[in-house]
């Protein structure tokens, strides 16, 4: 018997979901950097960490710049790019872990 919380929805590994759950200051930094010399257009998008993505949301790929900036994907998850931000999701549930917005949330 598991004696923490992974998989309930309120932990990443043994970390609890919150900003920094997965993306440290240095990816931040890198994809923030690209987003300003890469405009992303529209609208931001209204995500949570630890909530799904919002329904009817698209899901965009990330651009390969931003992409070889992040760590490597964990089994299961995937990146995504909503409304210009990059967001860690679990792949089949569509959790956000965690994610890099344009600017403050």
């Amino acid at each position: 018997m598991r004696g923490d919380n992974v998989g309930q929805g309120t932990h990443f590994a043994r970390k609890a979901l919150g900003p920094g759950a997965y993306f440290g200051e240095r990816h931040r930094t890198a994809v923030r950097q690209y987003y300003q010399e890469h405009p992303a257009s529209g609208a931001t998008a209204h995500w949570r960490i630890g909530e799904p993505v919002p329904r009817g949301v698209p899901l965009a790929a990330v651009p390969a710049g931003v992409l070889a900036s992040l760590p490597e994907l964990p089994e299961g998850h995937r990146y995504v790019q909503l409304g210009g931000e990059v967001v860690l999701i679990a792949a089949q549930s569509k959790l956000v872990i965690d994610g890099i917005s344009r600017g403050p949330r």
